[in-house]
């Protein structure tokens, strides 16, 4: 990317590879506030970090396969509810708990 010292991945695999690998800085453990001033060459790691988020959110979304509708997507909540609560004794506990009926 311009200005950000950021390059794009290139070669073979850089087509389908979204991969970003953010440098450590083992300044930034000891002392945080060091993260947005930085007197070396290379961008810091606030730059890095941000040029991430954006990367990551300017990626293209993709749907579903279709619209749910509201009821549709109630059901499948239930339905992954039952199943999640059925096999975790805490969930089990907190349907208890609420007293909300099993199938």
């Amino acid at each position: 990317e311009e200005g950000t010292g950021v390059r794009p991945l290139d070669g073979p695999a850089a087509p389908g590879c979204n991969l970003f690998l953010l440098p450590r800085d083992e300044r930034l453990e000891s002392d945080p506030a060091l993260a947005h001033y930085s007197l070396s060459a290379r961008p810091s790691y606030s730059v890095y970090s941000q040029n991430l988020v954006a990367q990551i959110l300017s990626l293209p979304r993709h749907p579903f396969a279709r619209t749910l509708s509201e009821r549709e997507w109630l059901q499948g909540v239930g339905q992954a509810w039952e199943a999640l609560s059925s096999r975790s004794s805490v969930l089990a506990d907190l349907r208890a708990l609420l007293a909300w009926p099993s199938k």
